[in-house]
């Protein structure tokens, strides 16, 4: 395979992001779409409860100091990038250690207990994930996660540095990896003028252009950043990619050519990454940033806060406090399970979590005003987003998160600022969520603004087809749908979903199937045995189980308004009604059942199922 093809369309001499032709464009065009990704903070960034700026600044602080970007390691073999930041000891084939203090390509400050690093994987066939944490932590987090008909693979970490200045990038898999420097974050016992986290009061979109290809995008920052800001927050995001390729944001006006890249995508992808951005001047203007699509697609760019310069005001408030990587939130975790009663988020749930309090290096929650994390999304329910905010506050219409496909697993850094209940997870499209935090922001967390947790919708209508069990029946076998006509599922000896009755997962709807009980094997034969309170089951293709409880039977004609109205009159709420044919004994057919007062395919028994309850089964584990 070329490099090309395993680059998803990034045609660079270093493979990632080395571009030419360089062409500056024209100003912004905003078109304000409703969902389409937020910053990195994700939500709005409110004012918070109270300073600390004369708060007495926590062990293991530091501030953000830019670099580079730089390219750190570089594990392809292959030319031209054969001899290119070799400067890593191989650990084994799946991780590599990597000098950050005492790179031989960037001068670090000795005072650097953390780093800001882009890795970018390419992928080699097999599904997986890599991570960057503290050289020998073997902590169980993940930064980036490959699927099959990926590219190259980006997103920005955030990474605690070891004693020795050093951090392991290790995947379950041999992949090749790119890693450069984006930045540091330098140990301090003071408060800082520079170098701290300032979150802006709403996220702000600074561009929303909706087709950019091979050329350079100015953004510029005008809204609530000062002119003497030394970088911004922000989150980049390719919609609705024609063509593959990359971003690559830096400071307007740098020289040069750069030979990183901040977010790689696919043809038809949507794909966000976060980034702190350089900021420069255009001229007199205001300042601004500037970014390159190598590639073509809608380009977004969302501000969700700044990082300070010299001349600002000292303060405590927005230093930055790394930590060894910390997974607060598996909901394939039994644990987590069992802390929120949930499973899974189906489309439109939310899950939050508190942050950890005066353990590993977090200090009490009320000086925390955000966190630094990887948030990854895993097997997507539906196409769509997830919004990261302050629990109970407010939730805008934004996104960090943007699955184009079910079954889609996708990952970004996320900056967040955190209410006094800690972190909430939106997720439209539904799935599994994780967060993997990598340090906290000092100040104070923003007051929640709503009393209790958003309620959770009923999850969407199940796919078929669903397996019914009845016990007390010796039943189990499919409810199948078919519009035209049921009889080539009940032939079959299956069940028919009676056509436009209702559907699993809706709340009050009433189910109502049919079922042959004197011929094609009868699956329907024993249903005049039931009794009050036996059980029905149905567990569906997306892994839910469902019980009901039976509450009792009526004798209809066979026409089908009042065999319907019969089964919506047997109880009230969300119900699930057994239908066939009562079979009284003929001449002609002597064996078959004659056990009701009138019989026959003129006449039907009809037996109603009131819901209980239903469960989550799709498989956990301890990951």
């Amino acid at each position: 395979m070329s490099d090309r093809s395993m680059l998803a369309g990034v045609r660079h001499s270093d493979g990632l992001a080395e571009v030419s032709d360089l062409v500056e464009s024209g100003s912004p065009t905003p078109l304000g779409r409703r969902a389409f990704i937020a910053g990195t903070a994700g939500a709005v960034a409110a004012t918070a409860l109270s300073t600390t700026a004369n708060a007495a600044v926590p062990p293991g602080a530091s501030y953000y100091q830019p670099v580079g970007p730089v390219r750190l390691a570089d594990t392809r073999t292959y030319q031209p990038y054969a001899n290119v930041a070799k400067n890593f000891q191989r650990i084994s084939d799946r991780v590599i250690r990597i000098k950050v203090r005492n790179s031989p390509y960037v001068s670090i400050p000795a005072n650097a207990i953390a780093v800001v690093v882009s890795i970018a994987v390419i992928y080699n066939g097999q599904q997986g994930w890599v991570q960057a944490v503290p050289a020998g932590n073997t902590s169980n987090v993940s930064n980036v996660n490959l699927e099959p008909g990926d590219g190259a693979v980006a997103n920005m970490a955030t990474v605690r540095l070891s004693a020795d200045g050093k951090i392991d990038v290790r995947g379950v898999h041999p992949y090749d990896v790119v890693v450069d420097v984006l930045g540091v974050y330098l140990s301090t016992s003071q408060k800082e003028r520079a170098g701290r986290l300032k979150f802006l009061p709403k996220t702000r979109r600074a561009l929303d252009q909706s087709r950019v290809a091979r050329r350079w995008q100015s953004v510029p920052i005008n809204f609530g950043v000062p002119s003497n800001a030394q970088a911004v927050v922000v989150n980049l995001t390719a919609a609705a990619a024609t063509a593959g390729g990359f971003f690559t944001a830096r400071a307007t006006r740098t020289a040069g050519k750069p030979k990183t890249s901040n977010l790689n995508f696919a043809v038809g992808e949507t794909r966000a990454a976060g980034a702190i951005v350089p900021l420069g001047q255009n001229g007199s203007g205001p300042p601004s940033i500037e970014v390159y699509s190598d590639g073509d697609a809608r380009m977004i760019v969302d501000v969700t806060g700044y990082i300070t310069g010299k001349d600002d005001t000292e303060s405590g408030d927005g230093l930055f406090v790394p930590v060894n990587p910390n997974r607060v939130m598996d909901t394939r975790r039994p644990a987590d399970v069992a802390r929120t009663g949930k499973a899974r988020l189906w489309l439109g749930w939310t899950r939050a979590f508190e942050l950890p309090q005066n353990t590993g290096g977090f200090g009490a929650r009320s000086q925390m005003s955000g966190v630094a994390m990887n948030t990854t999304l895993v097997t997507a329910m539906n196409y769509g987003f997830v919004t990261v905010l302050p629990a109970q506050t407010q939730r805008d219409e934004v996104s960090n998160l943007n699955p184009t496909r079910v079954g889609h697993t996708v990952a970004n850094h996320v900056i967040s600022q955190a209410s006094t209940r800690g972190i909430e997870m939106y997720a439209l499209c539904g799935g599994d969520m994780i967060a993997d935090l990598a340090g906290w922001y000092t100040g104070s967390p923003r007051a929640i603004t709503k009393p209790s947790p958003p309620v959770d919708p009923p999850p969407q209508q199940a796919p078929f087809n669903w397996l019914l069990t009845v016990p007390r029946m010796s039943l189990q076998n499919w409810v199948i749908p078919n519009a035209v006509s049921g009889d080539p599922v009940v032939d079959s000896g299956n069940t028919w979903h009676w056509t436009n009755t209702g559907m699993i997962g809706d709340v009050g709807a009433s189910i109502v199937v049919f079922g042959h009980r004197t011929s094609k094997g009868g699956p329907y034969r024993y249903q005049h045995l039931l009794r009050s309170g036996d059980e029905l089951i149905i567990d569906t293709p997306d892994q839910r189980h469902y019980r009901y409880r039976y509450v009792g039977e009526q004798l209809t004609n066979s026409s089908g308004p009042e065999i319907l109205k019969a089964a919506r009159s047997n109880s009230s709420g969300t119900t699930f009604t057994l239908v066939a044919c009562t079979g009284r004994g003929t001449p002609q057919n002597p064996g078959v059942l004659n056990d009701q007062p009138l019989g026959g395919i003129a006449w039907r028994i009809v037996s109603t199922f009131v819901l209980v309850d239903w469960k989550d089964t799709a498989p956990r584990g301890n990951y």
